[in-house]
C-alpha cells in the first residue's frame, strides 16, 4: 500500500508502507498525537500494524524501518492476531493522549476481538477492556457479547438505589 501527505509545501508525497506479501486488504487508519497508524491484512499471515512516525519514530516502537527518513515507519504483527484468517475487517481508534485501540475478526475462532495496544505501535498490548456500566445499555445479552470479544470484566447495568429498596 501507498500513502500520501501533505508537506509544509502543500505538495504531496507517496510512499510504499509495505510491498511483502500481498498487503493492503480491509485497511483502517487513525491519527493520534499528529502520526497516522494504519492496520491491514497482507493477504498471507495475520493483523499488521504499521506507524508511520517518520523522524519522530524511536526504538520503543519497534523496529525502524528507514530511519532517519521522513518516511520512516515501523510494521508490527498486532499482538494477539496470530493466524492467516486473523485480522480482517480491522477499525483502529486512538483515544486524546491514548494508545490504539484495535478491532478486528478472528476468522478462525469466529469471534469479533478487541485489544488495546500498550505503545503506540501495538507491538505491545494491555489487559482486555473493562465495560463500564451503562444504564439500559448492558443487559445480560449485551455484557455476554462483549465478555466473549475479549473484555476482561463485565458488569451489570446501573439501577435506581430506590428500586432496590423497594
Amino acid at each position: 500500500g501507498t500513502f500520501a501527505c501533505d508537506n509544509a509545501q502543500g505538495t504531496r508525497r507517496f510512499s510504499t508502507i509495505d510491498d511483502q506479501g500481498d498487503p493492503g486488504y480491509d485497511t483502517a487508519i487513525a491519527v493520534g498525537g499528529g502520526i497516522p497508524i494504519v492496520t491491514y491484512h497482507s493477504g498471507t499471515g495475520p493483523l499488521k500494524a504499521a506507524l508511520l512516525c517518520g523522524n519522530e519514530c524511536s526504538d520503543d516502537d519497534g523496529t525502524v524501518i528507514e530511519r532517519g527518513s521522513a518516511n520512516a515507519r515501523v510494521i508490527v504483527t498486532v499482538v494477539g492476531a496470530k493466524d492467516d484468517d486473523t485480522g480482517y475487517n480491522s477499525a483502529v481508534a486512538i483515544p486524546t493522549g491514548g494508545t490504539p485501540y484495535i478491532a478486528y475478526r478472528d476468522a478462525v475462532n469466529k469471534s469479533l476481538r478487541l485489544i488495546h495496544c500498550a505503545n503506540r505501535s501495538c507491538s505491545k498490548h494491555d489487559d482486555p477492556v473493562i465495560l463500564a456500566p451503562m444504564s439500559g445499555v448492558t443487559d445480560a445479552p449485551f455484557r455476554l457479547l462483549v465478555k466473549r470479544c475479549g473484555a476482561g470484566l463485565v458488569v451489570s447495568e446501573m439501577i435506581a438505589s430506590q428500586a432496590m429498596i423497594r
